[in-house]
């Protein structure tokens, strides 16, 4: 008790209190203000950074300390109001979603048939009526999942509307503070562990992507828990296991299993794929053969309507390029939209699978996460929400004591503010220009230590 309570006595400084108080004003000031979300998240963005080369520089450590300490306190709390109204409203996108596929899984019905989602939708009795879009992408495709995804889905069908929405949500949520907490287990401080306690809550809470993760209740939280499990040792056969687990929950993590092959980490790649069988008997099991076939067969992402991948949320490089060509219209890139889709990203694979091998050499961690961005890119349903799963690059650089980290982690949130896509790309070339420049910069012991006055 009395450690924890050294921990916080920072906090009580008078120069702290003020630094607090203004911070909180300004936060409120926004607030009222009404901003677009966006907007307001790359202001709050630019304060943190700011403060960051503020406190590198040792310099008013104890403003730093309160700005942090009110933004985070501030988010903090207004996640909370966030969380308790979507507790009590049902909204479709996208927990009604998760809702009619974990209904399907807990009535024994057809995954893949679109008439069982009709018969679900009439069943449950919503306070609205759904809207086209939702209609068109969810009630006439079927779950858009692997049949394995049904495995954590299912359990939800079970309740009743009201219940799931609020025991969902919580699940979600509580996976954000699970990754806060291993990510403060990782990159541990030898000092000043309270700052690098609200450097990490500020980030993650402003950080591009969170609150709408939050709003949509989707499961990026989970997948970076497995991201991060998998960065604290990716050699390990451990690690497999987790990737089998990110791939059960989003398909994307499949990417990230590349690592394994070109670097020829072989114990967890068969870790990997023991845990996937697994995982495929018990979904047959319990939900039958047939629905294991049938998403094969009768694959429903061939049914997803194209406003699905046109969508500006939508930030994976086929949608970009095609927004790119429906805007410029230029014949040649309309009629070989596809070709050079395809070719970009093995282009993108080929190169990327390169660097992590020449990478692994100083640096396995980021050997590995260099998969996350690629994933990011070639998946094409990638949405703007999905970037938190880059968190831990940017806390590798964070922590690193080069001088030319703090300024890329900068750039590529400021960048990340303004265009996902382009963040996501940025990052996967710096990367690769790292590994083939054998640029060591990661190998420096983590640190968000400030610079001596001395």
């Amino acid at each position: 008790m009395n450690h924890s309570f050294s921990i916080l006595k920072p906090l009580f400084d008078r120069k702290v209190i003020l630094s607090f108080i203004l911070t909180s004003t300004f936060l409120t000031c926004l607030y009222l203000l009404n901003f677009n979300n966006d907007l307001t998240f790359l202001v709050l963005m630019i304060v943190f950074c700011s403060s960051l080369f503020l406190y590198r520089s040792g310099k008013q450590e104890k403003t730093v300390l309160g700005i942090l300490a009110g933004i985070s306190a501030g988010m903090a709390g207004y996640y909370l109001f966030v969380c308790w109204q979507l507790f009590f409203s049902i909204l479709e996108w996208d927990f009604l979603a998760f809702y009619v596929y974990g209904k399907a899984g807990a009535e024994g019905l057809q995954f893949y048939n679109p008439e069982s989602f009709t018969n679900i939708l009439a069943a449950i009795h919503l306070p609205f009526e759904v809207s086209k879009d939702f209609a068109d992408s969810i009630i006439k495709v079927g779950v858009s999942y692997p049949p394995t995804t049904m495995l954590m889905l299912a359990p939800f069908g079970f309740l009743d509307l009201y219940t799931a929405n609020i025991l969902w949500r919580t699940f979600i949520i509580s996976f954000l503070v699970l990754d806060i907490l291993l990510i403060y287990r990782i990159f541990l401080a030898k000092e000043s562990r309270l700052i690098h306690l609200l450097i990490i809550m500020t980030l993650i809470l402003i950080f591009r992507g969170s609150l709408k993760t939050v709003y949509l209740s989707q499961t990026v939280f989970l997948m970076l828990f497995c991201i991060l499990l998998i960065y604290r040792d990716p050699d390990n056969w451990k690690s497999g296991i987790y990737l089998a687990i990110a791939v059960m929950i989003k398909p994307i993590a499949i990417v990230w299993g590349l690592y394994y092959l070109v670097n020829r980490r072989f114990k967890p790649f068969y870790s990997f794929v023991i845990s996937g069988v697994v995982l495929v008997a018990l979904t047959i099991f319990f939900f039958g053969i047939n629905n294991f076939v049938t998403y094969f067969t009768s694959n429903p992402t061939l049914r997803i309507p194209a406003f699905v991948y046109n969508d500006n949320f939508n930030q994976s490089l086929n949608a970009v390029f095609g927004r790119f060509v429906s805007h410029y219209n230029i014949s040649f890139l309309t009629v070989n939209k596809e070709i050079i889709i395809a070719g970009i990203s093995i282009f993108l694979i080929g190169i990327t699978c390169i660097a992590s091998f020449r990478l692994a050499k100083q640096d396995k961690r980021n050997a590995f996460m260099i998969f996350v961005p690629l994933s990011l890119l070639v998946y094409p349903g990638c949405l703007v929400n999905y970037t938190p799963m880059l968190l831990p690059i940017f806390f590798c650089l964070l922590h690193s004591k080069e001088k030319i980290c703090l300024p890329l982690a900068t750039a590529f949130l400021l960048i990340a503010g303004f265009s996902t896509f382009t963040g996501n790309l940025a990052i996967l070339i710096v990367l690769v220009a790292f590994s083939f420049l054998n640029l060591k910069i990661f190998t420096a012991t983590p640190s968000m230590e400030r610079v001596s006055n001395s």
